[in-house]
């Protein structure tokens, strides 16, 4: 059955088609993870060209609500999910404040001198020491990001690896090290998947990553914990919103899918 475009609305014909699809994308009428209709049946359907509805489809992509599989088809993306700015609340709190499913696993501590790469971002000394603390992140029970943080021994000379690896690392700076979260420096970047990333993320090597790199200052102005969290490229992307009052301080928004 063809469904009719209004070829008389100052929408365009690929516009029309993009909000049908969208609309049963998001109704579900096509199901999460399920294959939707060839291009071919698509571009009889809508009664347009195979060329235009193939750029639809590519937009939708594009904007993560469908994902392609090379010679099966195109399928259906998990919903996405919109969190409030990182500087309000965590990534962890916030995606369980939604009601999914969060599990963070302790891959690995270790006490070592630090390198050039820490020493210069930390200004730290040469011979100063740092735990070194990499964590898993879950979300619905698949792997979601990868995090390591540095934290310089002399703000926790009390603390043992045994002691990093047991509870939220949050919580132990703050009620054992007496560091609480002041302000921090946050960078973004695109990177590509290394070997240690894609095995714990379980992707391939030189898939996109995004990395989300903080300095945390305490209230005495102390850097305190230098952290790089790598992001699976196909399950997040970054949403920049500008309050009207403060055009030029963009407030940061993550969104899952």
């Amino acid at each position: 059955m063809c469904v009719l475009l209004n070829r008389k609305m100052s929408t365009p014909l690929h516009m029309q088609v993009r909000n049908i699809l969208l609309d049963r994308i998001t109704s579900q009428i096509y199901p999460v993870n399920e294959q939707i209709p060839s291009e071919n049946d698509l571009s009889k359907e809508f009664g347009i060209s195979r060329m235009t509805l193939r750029n639809v489809i590519t937009e939708l992509v594009w904007g993560g609500y469908l994902y392609r599989i090379q010679g099966k088809g195109t399928y259906v993306s998990e919903p996405k999910i919109t969190a409030r700015p990182t500087k309000h609340t965590g990534i962890h709190e916030q995606i369980e404040q939604m009601g999914y499913k969060v599990k963070i696993v302790p891959v690995g501590v270790e006490l070592r001198p630090c390198t050039d790469f820490v020493k210069r971002e930390m200004k730290l000394d040469g011979d100063e020491k740092v735990f070194s603390i990499l964590r898993l992140r879950y979300v619905q029970g698949k792997p979601l990001s990868l995090d390591t943080s540095f934290i310089p021994k002399k703000f926790c000379p009390g603390m043992t690896l045994e002691d990093f690896g047991r509870a939220d690392l949050g919580e132990i700076l703050e009620k054992r090290c007496g560091l609480a979260l002041h302000y921090a420096e946050e960078t973004l970047e695109a990177i590509s998947a290394g070997k240690e990333e894609a095995e714990y993320l379980s992707v391939q090597v030189g898939d996109p990553l995004l990395l989300l790199c903080d300095k945390i200052y305490d209230a005495e102005n102390r850097l305190f914990e230098y952290s790089r969290v790598a992001f699976r490229g196909d399950n997040i992307r970054i949403k920049n919103q500008y309050p009207m009052e403060h055009p030029l301080n963009p407030e940061l928004n993550i969104v899952l899918r």
